[in-house]
């Protein structure tokens, strides 16, 4: 009976101290009243198309000027092409801070009388480029359209955060190296601004 008894007790005080550990942990910290629990904040980042992690600063990033960048065109048709329909417009930051480049650049060919309409599924996250980097949009000069006209004149002009705003003037861009007059039509395309090649041009070169 003695050794019943004693196991008895032993049990009984095993799940008393359980309760009481039990009942510790799920307490606020004394010292701090604060629950223990172990509860870490989620960081949150939005990807550019850079590659870059823009955190909430990058809301601050200033619009690029006509200023900040060294705007150039080359084409992407081969160097036996006869008529160069595929350009790829590369603007380079050369100031001192980074720039965010809005939605698409206004690309107007000789004196068309509207900027080149812009291929909406091209869109993409918005495009900063640090001092150095470049950022990139691609230009169909012609998509079959029936009127052609010979255009020897190519401007841009920048976007501001709000889609339709205007951030710059009028850019003067020289045609790509080689080409002296560019043959343009009602299917002439540019897309948004991009952080890698690849990304803009290939919504044209299938065109």
């Amino acid at each position: 009976m003695r050794s019943t008894t004693t196991w008895k007790s032993c049990a009984l005080g095993a799940a008393v101290a359980a309760a009481l550990l039990a009942t510790t942990a799920c307490e606020p910290d004394e010292a701090t009243g604060a629950d223990t629990t172990d509860t870490k904040p989620s960081a949150q980042v939005s990807e550019s198309s850079g590659g870059e992690a823009a955190g909430e600063d990058s809301a601050a990033v200033a619009a690029c000027l006509e200023g900040d960048l060294s705007i150039t065109s080359s084409h992407w048709d081969g160097p036996d092409a006869e008529t160069v329909r595929h350009i790829l417009i590369t603007a380079k930051n050369v100031g001192d801070k980074e720039c965010a480049l809005h939605h698409h650049p206004y690309v107007q060919l000789g004196d068309a009388q509207r900027p080149a309409p812009v291929i909406e599924d091209s869109k993409d996250e918005l495009v900063t480029v640090a001092p150095g980097a470049e950022g990139y949009a691609a230009l169909l000069v012609s998509g079959g359209g029936m009127d052609e006209y010979e255009v020897t004149e190519m401007t841009l002009a920048l976007q501001g955060p709000e889609s339709g705003s205007q951030a710059s003037e009028s850019i003067g861009v020289e045609l790509p190296e080689g080409v002296d007059s560019l043959f343009m039509d009602d299917g002439v395309r540019v897309t948004y601004w991009g952080g890698a090649e690849g990304l803009v041009t290939d919504f044209i070169k299938n065109r």
